[in-house]
């Protein structure tokens, strides 16, 4: 389960249950603060910091409200009970950034996906790269080739367009062009 970083929370835990027969529910545990104990990524155990005790909701389960301090630390955040009487009942939590956590819990915003500068400067220099003579195949129709493409010299003479090589000089293909007397050709390109 996800939480949001230095935010406020209640989770339900357990379900606790009897130490002895390990089925009838511990409804009325009397659980305080320092029985809520947390890890935060891998760190010694310290009592939570919110000062609510732990109140029973039902058949053995109980809410625990964890403050800001609890959850200011990115990873993982284990919160575990022993108490006497029940079985031991732990869950691991996952701290995230809260940008994260209103893009893929809240619905809230969205997740940054920026590329690094060196491959933004990887991207860019693959769409700009005029030299497709080494792609073939499926590659050489792709959507990037078509970007590629966009940049070589053309021109329409008549009916008919020539999109020319990274060379500008070698013809690359014609297509030809219908267009109604009068009509603009590029504009006839857009629907042939």
């Amino acid at each position: 389960m996800f939480l949001k970083l230095s935010t406020a929370a209640t989770i339900t835990f357990g379900p606790f249950v009897d130490s002895t027969d390990a089925v009838t529910p511990e409804t009325a545990l009397g659980l305080v603060q320092a029985d809520a104990r947390l890890s935060k990524n891998g760190a010694a155990f310290a009592q939570k910091n919110d000062a609510t005790s732990p109140a029973h909701l039902e058949n053995g389960h109980y809410s625990v409200v964890l403050n800001a301090t609890d959850t200011n630390t990115l990873g993982r955040l284990r919160v575990a009970v022993y108490k006497a009487g029940a079985l031991p009942v732990w869950a691991d939590f996952q701290i995230i950034p809260a940008q994260v956590y209103d893009s893929l819990v809240g619905g809230s915003d969205q997740l940054d996906v920026s590329l690094p500068s060196a491959d933004q400067t990887l991207l860019v220099d693959a769409l700009l790269k005029r030299d497709m003579s080494a792609v073939t195949g499926e590659a050489a129709r792709s959507p990037l080739n078509a970007l590629r493409k966009l940049m070589n010299k053309w021109s329409i003479a008549g009916a008919t367009l020539t999109v020319f090589k990274e060379d500008d000089s070698s013809s690359a293909f014609t297509q030809a062009i219908t267009t109604t007397p009068g009509a603009d050709p590029v504009t006839a390109l857009d629907t042939a």
